[in-house]
């Protein structure tokens, strides 16, 4: 595998774009996975490092320091928004979702068992271990930031579409230039909580898992996945 090739990974909590920047990077012509391999149906494992560009949800924020150790060249993008604004809606998000009203709950829920228990190792990590939304957000914001304040200038992006990021922003970052079209905004408000309970998120996999293994569906995915896409790259870029 090559070690030095530039990676994204997008290290913010839940509920701050995470999924807005990976539609953004793949509108950029970056390969990226979110949470897992759509066509697998697992979190992305070392095939899936070597074959991708960009990666991000909170199971890449809860393991960015290996990341980083693993690619060294990477690229960090720290999704963000004002903590009282994150605080509601991933508290909400996880009360619909999960159906929890306290994150202590999360460790002994049946969301955690998710990928032979990989979910809650992950939510522990980030959010169940704390005593608070409010100091697991300190939490991260910390590490994050003691991390990433010795290495090299330009990792890490510090990206709020709250407070107006976009492609300007993030275009600079990637040393590329900027589509002509809307920045996505994607898994905005109560909508996209309201219909995504875990139950009827359990049912959701267990067709797209049928639908994987028919030959159209396996065909379909390939095509998304390995497929020439456009690069919207400046002549200065080294992509």
């Amino acid at each position: 595998p090559e070690r030095s090739a530039e990676k994204i990974f997008v290290i913010g909590l839940s509920r701050t774009g995470t999924s807005s920047v990976h539609d953004a990077l793949g509108v950029l012509g970056y390969r990226s996975l979110h949470w897992m391999n759509d066509l697998t149906g697992t979190f992305p494992d070392e095939l899936d490092f070597d074959l991708f560009d960009a990666f991000g949800d909170i199971n890449i924020s809860a393991d960015f320091e290996s990341l980083h150790a693993r690619y060294p060249a990477a690229r960090f993008i720290w999704t963000q928004r004002p903590v009282d604004s994150w605080i509601r809606s991933v508290s909400t998000h996880y009360e619909n979702f999960v159906g929890i009203s306290d994150l202590k709950e999360l460790a002994g829920s049946a969301y955690a068992q998710g990928f032979g228990g990989r979910v809650g190792e992950i939510h522990g990590s980030l959010y169940s271990n704390h005593d608070s939304w409010a100091s697991a957000h300190a939490a991260h914001t910390q590490r994050v930031r003691s991390y990433f304040a010795d290495t090299v200038p330009k990792t890490l992006l510090e990206f709020s579409l709250m407070t107006g990021d976009g492609w300007e922003h993030l275009c600079r970052f990637l040393n590329c230039s900027q589509p002509d079209q809307p920045f996505p905004h994607s898994n905005v408000g109560p909508g996209h909580q309201q219909w995504q309970t875990f139950p009827l998120l359990q049912q959701r996999l267990f067709e797209k898992k049928a639908s994987r293994r028919s030959p159209t569906g396996i065909s379909k995915r390939l095509g998304r996945f390995f497929s020439p896409l456009p690069r919207h790259t400046l002549q200065t870029s080294t992509r």
